[in-house]
């Protein structure tokens, strides 16, 4: 199997990139009017809590499959430098 270190870099990286854009867009207001007398006031705070919830998860685990991509790169790239050795 033909494994590409950089492209492993390259998709880490954007794995982050995506973690970190899913992050910037939780710190929105998705309230409602913070009206005590609009009874969907509670209801989209308690749903918007319930998604940054989600969503933090989600970028969380982007992040990670990203760093375990990157080091993945650096494990083949030092296997292949090994097996070159080797054959020398």
């Amino acid at each position: 199997m033909d494994v590409s270190p950089s492209q492993l870099r390259r998709v880490g990286a954007a794995l982050h990139d995506l973690s970190g854009a899913l992050r910037a867009a939780l710190t929105g207001d998705r309230a409602g009017p913070d009206d005590p007398a609009w009874a969907a006031d509670l209801t989209l705070r308690a749903q918007a809590q319930a998604w940054e919830g989600y969503l933090a998860g989600l970028a969380a685990r982007l992040a990670d499959t990203g760093d375990r991509l990157i080091q993945a790169a650096e494990g083949y790239g030092s296997a292949d430098a090994r097996a070159g050795r080797r054959l020398c």
